[in-house]
């Protein structure tokens, strides 16, 4: 008796939830030595951890605040404090992060201080390979995936999550979502726009899912040619079409056992729509030019910048996959409706950039700040991460100060009667913040606001609703 695609299906995440799942563990190594420091350093990065380094227990204390470790390595004598007193520093912020402090004459002594101070365990140098991946990764499996961050100048409430941190109240609903997308293997719709970090977002899901061991594959079908996405998705025969010179897998296959991240689904054509319901309902597709139909074992998780219901009443998207779709929708909102997020993200990409460019220590002062909380971001945290990158670059003193900005950016502060909509807006997006500049210039005065912009009291709180444009607190 031939299997049924649900049976495959049920084996195949049974298998999934008995394997390990890999997470991105963070290493902060300390020495201040160089040629000790970089061969560990590149022996935890080719085993894929996240590494970071620090030549002083200044330094390293520094950098645990700004973002926690699940694992630090610390050489033990160190020009002012000690590998000891840094073990001590990271066990009272983080009491599950575990420390190795590393000596060249291991003692008695030294180890039990080392213990007393909070240290898991003690290398000694020259530091064998095997055994630092193995305590590393005893430690990484004990620590939680989720270190809080340490309060600093009352950022009490800031929260890492996957590769995001945010403050605001949205995005930590945002994090819940994704906690309970991931606990069930169905399929997922993201909705965002440009920049807000839907593919983060698909890959922490993925990562905290039973498939977490299995592939995750990205797919950006908008910028496919739409001839194209059919084959890309569920690959051909050799001449199925012009071009086709050889048998190629789909990325349906290449997904198997893991996720699969479908971006800009919105700008499918009808006919991979159809295709697509089908595999969703199914969990069976057929290649293009070919007639074995082949067993679907991904999970998927679709993401667009379009509201797909208006797309269906318009005709341009099929209602019954839109549903299909739209089993677990998440919503991911953008920057400029979460303005208490912009100065840790920000502190977030200095610190990046000021590492990667090897530059001081980097922090935007409080005029930029203000700046940078006035400005619409149409391009959302992708554009902040980029602004923030060219100011990290042109800083020369550590300081991110105003006249850094680009113009663009530095001048949005300047004559609140005047909107400034940057090349690229959408309309949507134009109109929205047209209405909520002018309510905020009158006081939302709605009916003043309506008689200004040309529009009935009945059409202005339509688009509010529309638009979920509301009044920020005062």
């Amino acid at each position: 008796m031939s299997e049924t695609p649900f049976s495959v299906e049920e084996r195949a995440l049974s298998a999934a939830l008995a394997r390990p799942s890999p997470v991105p563990y963070r290493v902060l190594l300390v020495d201040d030595a160089p040629d000790d420091l970089e061969p560990l350093a590149l022996i935890l990065r080719e085993e894929g951890y996240e590494v970071e380094t620090a030549a002083t227990v200044d330094e390293a204390v520094d950098r645990f605040d700004r973002r926690p470790a699940h694992a630090v390595i610390t050489d033990l004598v160190m020009p002012g404090r000690s590998g000891a007193d840094l073990a001590k520093a990271v066990h009272d912020r983080s009491p599950m992060t575990g420390v190795v402090v590393v000596t060249g004459h291991p003692t008695a002594k030294t180890a039990v201080s080392s213990l007393k101070n909070g240290a898991a365990d003690y290398l000694q140098k020259p530091v064998e390979p095997r055994r630092l991946k193995a305590m590393v990764s005893d430690l990484c499996r004990q620590a939680p995936h989720d270190l809080p961050l340490r309060a600093r100048e009352g950022d009490s409430e800031v929260v890492q999550f996957d590769g995001f941190v945010a403050r605001s109240k949205s995005m930590k609903e945002v994090f819940q979502q994704i906690q309970l997308a991931a606990a069930a293997d169905t399929t997922v719709l993201v909705y965002g726009e440009s920049g807000t970090g839907k593919e983060l977002v698909a890959s922490s899901i993925h990562r905290r899912s039973a498939r977490a061991a299995g592939p995750f594959v990205a797919v950006h079908t908008g910028a496919i040619p739409a001839e194209l996405v059919a084959s890309e998705l569920f690959g051909h025969e050799r001449g199925a079409f012009t071009g086709a010179v050889e048998q190629k897998p789909g990325q349906f296959e290449t997904a198997a056992g893991g996720t699969l991240f479908l971006d800009e689904v919105n700008t499918m054509d009808a006919r991979t729509q159809v295709s697509l319901l089908r595999v969703l309902e199914t969990f069976r597709f057929t290649r293009v030019g070919a007639q074995e139909e082949r067993v679907a074992n991904v999970r998927v998780v679709a993401a667009t910048n379009r509201d797909l219901s208006e797309l269906v009443a318009a005709r341009q998207f099929r209602e019954d996959l839109y549903y299909r779709l739209n089993v677990f929708p998440l919503r991911l909102p953008p920057l400029r409706d979460r303005r208490e997020d912009i100065a840790v993200l920000t502190q977030r990409f200095a610190d990046t950039f000021a590492q990667r460019y090897r530059k001081l220590d980097t922090v935007a002062v409080p005029e930029t700040l203000d700046l940078l909380q006035r400005y619409p971001w149409p391009g959302n945290v992708r554009e902040l991460r980029n602004v923030v990158e060219h100011m990290v670059i042109l800083s020369t003193d550590g300081k991110l100060t105003p006249d850094l900005l680009p113009r663009l950016v530095a001048g949005s502060a300047d004559d609140s009667d005047y909107v400034r909509v940057p090349l690229g807006m959408k309309m949507k997006e134009v109109e929205r913040t047209m209405i909520a500049r002018t309510l905020d210039a009158h006081g939302w005065n709605k009916q003043q606001a309506a008689k200004i912009l040309g529009i009935s009291r009945r059409s202005l709180y339509n688009k509010l609703e529309r638009y979920k444009i509301a009044r920020g607190p005062r």
